[in-house]
């Protein structure tokens, strides 16, 4: 994970030192470089930083946030639940940023052009601005999700597999860890590949991108003893069992939505919901699914009204 200024005249201007983990360069107008390394959790010692999980040899886990308060304060997390008594607090700082200091981009295709500097709801350390976009050569890939509403009810239950317990949403790694299987197209046939999920590089095509493979048991994976990432990956299981928590507890996920009802053709709009529960792939970005936990489950509720016009 990069390390950014925070202050200063650049805040979020990348100050990633030559020295390894945790070194740093000097940040202008009197910023401090203290951003974006991660916190190793327990059993490593308290704020230990760290920029991969090889950087936590006794926990063998980085995470992009770091308890505050409570019994864990100074460990690494992902979500306040790994904070019995604190909460978690995100080290990531979304990049480019609008600089409140100058009201211009950093970074980004509208590096140095103007912006409004506007706060993002879970941490308001760092101003985030639609103004700001990143450059189309930073995305990660396509993420395949299986998307569907429904104004129901909608309900999933985990299994537990030989390598892990409550799973919802499996695919093929190695056991008991988080190198995970890709192929083009995603199919346990197709060719090997090294990119990220979505991408079409050599040697996979538009066509068939580089995917994980999805499984709902261990010899959906059998297959897969190919040693390229990692290997071989024949369990079949997601980055922690369970939903939406560290915990691995949660055995069924159920959102209730509800329908809007009868409509006339210009009559008043009807209230309803819609919502999903679906698989969220992961990206193959180490920082971004130890970050947000992936592959695993997701789920949401959507409101909205519903109008028939003429």
């Amino acid at each position: 994970m990069p390390m950014r200024c925070s202050g200063g005249s650049t805040p979020g201007a990348n100050c990633t030192g030559g020295g390894g983990c945790g070194t740093t360069v000097a940040c202008a107008g009197g910023g401090n470089c203290v951003n974006d390394t991660g916190r190793c959790r327990s059993p490593d010692p308290a704020d230990a930083p760290c920029c991969s999980d090889a950087d936590c040899p006794a926990s063998g886990a980085c995470e992009t946030g770091s308890c505050e308060g409570g019994s864990s304060a100074g460990f690494g997390c992902i979500t306040t639940d790994d904070c019995p008594g604190g909460s978690c607090k995100t080290f990531i700082q979304t990049c480019p940023i609008c600089n409140a200091t100058t009201n211009k981009c950093n970074a980004g295709i509208n590096d140095g052009l103007a912006c409004t500097p506007g706060d993002g709801a879970i941490d308001g350390d760092y101003p985030t601005s639609h103004d700001c976009p990143p450059s189309a050569a930073s995305g990660l890939g396509a993420l395949p999700i299986a998307f569907v509403l429904d104004s129901g009810t909608v309900t999933k239950t985990s299994v537990d597999l030989p390598g892990e317990a409550n799973v919802f949403c499996g695919f093929c790694r190695k056991v008991a860890s988080n190198a995970f299987a890709r192929r083009c197209g995603g199919s346990p046939t197709g060719t090997v590949c090294g990119g990220n999920t979505g991408t079409t590089g050599a040697p996979c095509s538009a066509a068939a991108p580089c995917l994980p493979i999805s499984c709902t048991s261990d010899p959906d994976c059998a297959g897969q003893t190919q040693t390229q990432g990692g290997g071989p990956f024949i369990s079949c299981g997601q980055r922690t069992g369970g939903a939406f928590t560290s915990s691995g507890v949660a055995r069924t996920i159920v959102e209730t939505g509800s329908p809007s009802g009868p409509l006339t053709i210009g009559g008043p709009g009807a209230p309803s919901t819609l919502v999903s529960i679906f698989c969220i792939p992961l990206t193959f970005s180490s920082l971004v699914d130890s970050a947000a936990d992936l592959p695993g489950p997701g789920a949401v509720a959507i409101t909205g009204t519903a109008q028939a016009l003429p």
